[in-house]
């Protein structure tokens, strides 16, 4: 079965408040990045200032 963008699954993470996201997150807290790596592993969704990042 060839790979659907549409049917895979997202990764894990948080996309927070829309427009701004995480960003109120991102800013308060130096270890944010650290934080979702611990809790989500290597690979995470967050949404900063509207743009969807994994």
């Amino acid at each position: 079965m060839p790979y659907n963008r549409l049917l895979a699954p997202l990764p894990p993470g948080n996309f927070s408040f829309p427009v701004i996201g995480e960003m109120l997150s991102l800013l308060r807290d130096p270890q944010f990045a650290k934080k979702r790596h611990d809790k989500y592993g290597n690979i995470v969704r967050t949404n900063i200032l509207g743009r969807l990042l994994s």
